[in-house]
């Protein structure tokens, strides 16, 4: 017993020791800060080493801080980080600062993997519901397993026109995945649920799609000699192309903007949205809206949908057009009724940027039809 608490002893001896050499290098450190001049900045190192240990546990919250480091007057600093210009006392409160200023910058110039996410968003039922995007990823994942599987049977084993379906379900379920994926990957600060585009691009966009599924059903099995007269090969060749050119188009164009790009309309310029004009962009000033028009044009050729080839035509057409070049509207003025066009997208582009964007328009295309 005696030779234990011997031992045990000079353990906490050895521990004194190293907490009271501790405290003196702190305290000589912090006589060097607030001696130092205005252009002392921390000094590289060669690795990352561990925070210093001092005597008081380091608390997260400002309140404790007061409590851990203000009694003695000595500061709880955390290492390493180039700190800024400081004449100064170096309080944790002011090193939390700097950090929380950090990945505000870095999350606006678009950094990802520096953004700050509030742990709130991610429980169920909110907007970045992880329960909620497993589900969605799953269920996505599992429709296009299957209907590739069904599409390749139905089609080469049983030679059977009920591939069109499903070939319509695996190249939905293959768009709706690759919408969230590429913002995951890309553009995690705008990643939320609605960004598979499930439900929230409105009742006209489900509409559509139910309809090219119920017309395509019904032409394979009610009206098969129909679709020999209208889906010949080389047409759904050509289909086929185009939904492969609209989805690469697309997905390349938003892994290209990466923070820059949202889906919905910006009206007022966010901090660190910059013009991108590289890559697909130096081409096509709206590539994500190019590579869904002929992606959605290019399913209903490949499924033999005469009506809905026509309906998507022109309502994608028109959509894309009163988004980007504005719409028509009727403006009553003395006694009398003129139509102006409300410019919605390109407008505030031009108030962003200025020249530059007039300049950058000048250049580019749109590559819809009639949509200079």
């Amino acid at each position: 017993m005696k030779a234990e608490a011997a031992s045990a002893l000079c353990h906490l001896s050895a521990y004194d020791c190293f907490v009271e050499a501790s405290r003196h290098l702190l305290q000589a450190r912090h006589s060097f800060l607030c001696s130092s001049s205005r252009s002392f900045k921390a000094p590289k190192m060669a690795s990352s080493p561990a925070p210093l240990v001092t005597s008081q546990p380091q608390s997260e919250s400002p309140s404790d801080t007061a409590t851990s480091s203000g009694s003695e007057g000595k500061p709880g600093i955390s290492w390493p980080l180039e700190r800024p210009i400081h004449s100064g006392v170096f309080t944790q409160r002011v090193e939390e600062e700097v950090r929380r200023k950090s990945d505000t910058t870095a999350a606006a110039v678009g950094n990802p993997s520096k953004s700050t996410i509030s742990h709130q968003d991610l429980l169920p039922g909110h907007k970045r519901s992880q329960s909620g995007i497993a589900a969605r990823s799953f269920a996505l994942g599992l429709t296009f397993g299957i209907s590739v599987l069904l599409y390749f049977y139905l089609s080469f084993e049983k030679k059977s026109r009920l591939w069109r379906p499903w070939f319509f379900l695996a190249a939905l379920s293959l768009f709706h995945f690759l919408e969230f994926w590429t913002h995951a990957r890309y553009n995690l600060p705008n990643a939320t649920i609605s960004t598979f585009l499930l439900f929230t691009n409105g009742m006209a966009y489900n509409l559509a799609h139910t309809s090219a599924m119920i017309e395509t059903i019904l032409t394979s099995t009610v009206f098969p000699q129909w679709q020999s007269h209208v889906a010949y090969r080389w047409v759904q060749l050509l289909g086929f192309g185009l939904v492969v050119i609209g989805q690469i188009a697309r997905t390349v164009a938003m892994v290209t903007a990466s923070t820059n790009f949202h889906h919905h309309v910006q009206t007022k310029q966010r901090q660190g949205h910059e013009l991108v004009k590289h890559g697909i962009y130096a081409w096509l000033r709206h590539p994500s809206y190019f590579g869904f028009f002929w992606w959605a044009v290019g399913t209903q050729l490949v499924l033999g949908n005469v009506l809905c080839f026509f309906v998507y035509v022109l309502v994608l057409w028109r959509f894309f057009f009163r988004r980007i070049k504005g719409r028509l509207i009727m403006v009553a003025s003395a006694g009398t009724i003129n139509a102006k066009l409300e410019i919605v997208e390109e407008k505030h582009l031009i108030n962003f940027f200025g020249d530059d964007y007039v300049q950058y328009r000048a250049k580019t295309m749109v590559g819809i039809p009639f949509i200079p």
